[in-house]
C-alpha cells in the first residue's frame, strides 16, 4: 500500500510507481512523468501497450485514454476520471492502486470531501469504490443524472 500522498501504484502486468510526482519507470515500456500540476506525459510515441487493457495514449494536454475498458482522463490539478460502467473522479493527492485488470482501489486522502466514504472503512470502501461518485460523495445510483458519462 502506498502511504505517501500523491503517489499512485499500478500493478497490471508490470509495476508502475509514482514517486514524489517525479519519474515513473516501466520496464520495456519507457517512462511516465508527472509534473506539478498532476499531468501525466507518456514517452515513446505517447503509447503504452498493456495486454488486456488495450492501448494507453497521452496527448500533449496530459490526457490518457484507455481503450476497451473505457477512458482514463488526467487533467490539471491531478484530477483523474475513470469511465467504465460508472465514472470515478479522483482529486489530487488521492492514492490509486490497480491490482488486476479492471480493478481500481482508491485510498482517500481528502478527509473533508470524502469523510462519508471513509466511514465505510478501508476494505468496505474498496469494494464499494465503483459505485461512488467522488464529485458528490454519494452513491452513483442515486446521482446518475449528475454523472458525466
Amino acid at each position: 500500500m502506498v502511504k505517501r500522498m500523491g503517489q499512485i501504484t499500478a500493478n497490471i502486468l508490470e509495476q508502475i510507481r509514482f514517486k514524489r510526482l517525479g519519474q515513473i519507470r516501466v520496464k520495456r515500456l519507457g517512462q511516465i512523468r508527472v509534473n506539478i500540476l498532476g499531468q501525466i506525459r507518456v514517452n515513446i510515441l505517447g503509447q503504452i501497450r498493456v495486454e488486456g487493457l488495450g492501448q494507453i495514449r497521452a496527448n500533449r494536454l496530459g490526457q490518457i485514454r484507455v481503450n476497451r475498458l473505457g477512458h482514463i482522463r488526467v487533467k490539471r490539478l491531478g484530477q483523474i476520471r475513470v469511465k467504465r460502467l460508472t465514472q470515478i473522479r479522483v482529486k489530487r493527492l488521492t492514492q490509486i492502486r490497480v491490482k488486476r485488470l479492471g480493478q481500481i482501489r482508491v485510498t482517500i486522502s481528502d478527509l473533508n470531501s470524502f469523510y462519508p466514504i471513509l466511514k465505510l472503512g478501508c476494505t468496505q470502501a474498496t469494494r464499494e469504490i465503483e459505485h461512488v461518485d467522488f464529485q458528490h460523495g454519494r452513491n452513483v445510483e442515486e446521482n446518475r443524472d449528475n454523472v458525466t458519462m
